[in-house]
């Protein structure tokens, strides 16, 4: 029953998609043209799954992709290169390092995330608030059902929806 709910969650956002098209379209073109240009498609999250997705799999695509798990990775980064945040939350001082680090190289910078955590922005700045264009995963930071005595939600459908976003 938990699976059938939050599959159906699940696909009433992928079906949702067509909401986001327009800041795809536009954050496709800024990497063609980066790329196109002589920069880089540089993809940073804090924990590899994205930056290790692009890296990979685009590679066998010949774009020319850097994947960084660490903010530091990021010092190599110029004007001519699209930096690419994925996050699983609005923000973190991670990711919120990436960024500032991005904008001092004058990068442009995408940042494909939730907008919201248990359906509030959260106080202070955010990845959406910062990033040159945000692509909203439509999802919320947190999970998408509550088992019946649980305080927490489980299941959120942020990771998911990000790799849809990215193919």
């Amino acid at each position: 029953m938990l699976e059938e709910q939050f599959f159906r969650i699940l696909f009433s956002r992928m079906n949702n998609i067509e909401e986001i098209e327009p800041q795809v379209t536009i954050a496709a073109d800024m990497v063609i043209a980066a790329v196109t240009s002589g920069g880089r498609f540089v993809v940073y999250d804090e924990n590899g799954q994205m930056s290790g997705e692009s890296s990979y799999r685009c590679s066998g695509l010949r774009l020319p992709v850097h994947g960084a798990t660490s903010d530091m990775e990021l010092i190599y980064v110029t004007a001519k290169d699209v930096v690419i945040i994925y996050s699983l939350l609005p923000a973190t001082e991670k990711s919120l390092a990436a960024l500032d680090k991005a904008r001092v190289a004058g990068c442009y910078i995408i940042a494909v995330c939730p907008k919201t955590r248990g359906e509030k922005i959260p106080p202070g700045r955010t990845l959406a608030e910062y990033a040159d264009i945000h692509i909203d995963d439509l999802s919320d930071a947190e999970g998408v059902i509550r088992p019946e005595g649980w305080k927490k939600s489980i299941a959120p459908t942020t990771a998911i929806m990000n790799d849809i976003i990215l193919w």
